[in-house]
């Protein structure tokens, strides 16, 4: 069956969509269409690209992620300094490494640019911080930034979709306006799970849709707010959430996938293999046990 996706942003807890993907392509679903933010971006822009589970399982086990993290070379003599890039770059790691990684795997499926893929087939999502706006790329490139949406590069727009704020340090949008220069950052600080980003004017969808969506615990469970750190927990995570629930009906929270993700940090970029495994073998049981009852 043809069907749409969605993908939340998480990190690396991330590696659970490639067991989900394996699951879905054993029940012969076809993924016309994918979004995604942040580490949901990868996913989504490798399957617009014509990577399979089995492609996407080789790559991640081949390389070595921790290799994203990069810093300016001095910071390895002097750790200090890292604390200088983080104030006067706004993060401590480039994100040149993982961009060029992205660039690199994209290329070996003749993917460079948005022109290279189907119209309409990756929508990836970013803020950007400047204008205070959410960004979809490529859709908004040509009406707010004067931007030529299918010379952009498809890698360029991920490592905007995935740069953490204060971890990796920002991305900036060189258009042809003259004006200030947008700076752009993680998706996720205003929507996390774009399951609306398919919806047409009518709020309809134009093939079924599945939603996956990574969490630690209960999506309806309310927070817990007794002290400060709580209730700075709680409005990061309203940020993330609100915008994207008001999206979420009835009706269509039975195509919302959601994937339980325990003792993973979503920074821990020195994962090893063995939980990388564990997390593919955890979004291929429970999406298998979710297709068994999909509308």
């Amino acid at each position: 069956m043809k069907i749409d996706g969605v993908f939340s942003g998480g990190g690396v807890k991330a590696f659970t969509y490639i067991g989900a993907l394996s699951a879905l392509e054993e029940k012969n679903h076809e993924l016309i269409r994918v979004a995604g933010t942040s580490a949901g971006a990868i996913v989504a822009a490798l399957i617009a690209s014509g990577y399979n589970s089995q492609e996407m399982k080789n790559l991640i086990l081949e390389q070595n992620i921790s290799e994203f993290t990069d810093q300016a070379k001095i910071t390895t003599f002097i750790p200090s300094l890292k604390w200088l890039s983080l104030y006067y770059k706004l993060g401590i790691f480039k994100g040149d490494m993982l961009e060029k990684w992205l660039f690199r795997i994209l290329l070996e499926k003749g993917v460079c640019t948005f022109s290279d893929l189907p119209e309409h087939s990756l929508k990836i999502i970013a803020a950007d911080l400047t204008n205070k706006r959410l960004v979809v790329f490529p859709d908004d490139l040509d009406e707010f930034y004067n931007i030529d949406s299918s010379t952009f590069s498809v890698a360029r727009a991920i490592r905007m979709s995935v740069t953490i704020p204060f971890f990796f340090q920002p991305a900036t949008l060189f258009g042809k306006k003259k004006s200030t220069i947008p700076i752009i950052v993680d998706g996720a600080i205003l929507s996390n799970f774009p399951y609306w980003v398919f919806q047409n004017r009518k709020g309809m969808y134009q093939r079924p849709t599945i939603g996956l969506q990574l969490k630690e615990k209960d999506k309806h469970r309310p927070e817990k707010i007794q002290n400060a750190i709580e209730m700075a927990s709680a409005i990061f995570n309203t940020m993330k959430q609100a915008h994207d629930q008001r999206f979420i009906t009835e009706d269509t929270d039975k195509n919302i996938l959601v994937l339980p993700v325990k003792n993973i940090e979503s920074r821990d970029f020195k994962i090893t293999d063995q939980e990388k495994n564990s997390l593919i073998q955890s979004g291929y049981k429970n999406t298998k046990s979710f297709l068994n009852n999909w509308p």
